[in-house]
């Protein structure tokens, strides 16, 4: 039983993630106990969030909403967070030498299945069910 601990059952996808990207894992503690373990980071997603998708933004792709991102984070490294007295983009300065480079090859993050199309024009992805064009009846599919 790992109860209120920091001990976690990984699966193995995560795994293999995280050992592609050399990511040391450290969990926070679960419960009250832990709240105070990660309320910076997740304040600073409401931030983004508050900032830059309320309301939503009107975009034409996914390749424009990219760019607006691009753009938000290039912006965000002026701003200073609550009193501190240097800027995002500054305290990043001084973290980057002690960053890791990226592997050459790339972690495939998605699956791909080859569920058969029943007589529904439907199939199953796990435990989900979604519809296909009955053009796909009887043949398997690539998803």
């Amino acid at each position: 039983m790992l109860g209120f601990t920091r001990r976690r059952v990984e699966t193995d996808r995560w795994t293999a993630f995280r050992s592609h990207y050399g990511i040391e894992p450290f969990y926070c503690t679960p419960g009250i106990e832990g709240a105070h373990e990660k309320g910076g980071l997740e304040g600073q997603i409401g931030w983004f969030r508050r900032n830059h998708f309320v309301p939503v933004p009107e975009i034409d792709s996914l390749a424009h909403l990219n760019m607006l991102i691009d753009e938000w984070d290039l912006a965000d490294e002026a701003r200073r967070i609550g009193t501190r007295p240097r800027t995002i983009g500054e305290l990043f300065a001084v973290e980057r030498p002690s960053l890791k480079p990226l592997p050459v090859e790339t972690f495939e993050t998605g699956r791909w299945f080859t569920p058969r199309v029943d007589r529904f024009s439907q199939i199953t992805v796990r435990t989900n069910r979604y519809s296909v064009p009955t053009r796909f009846i009887g043949r398997q599919v690539r998803v």
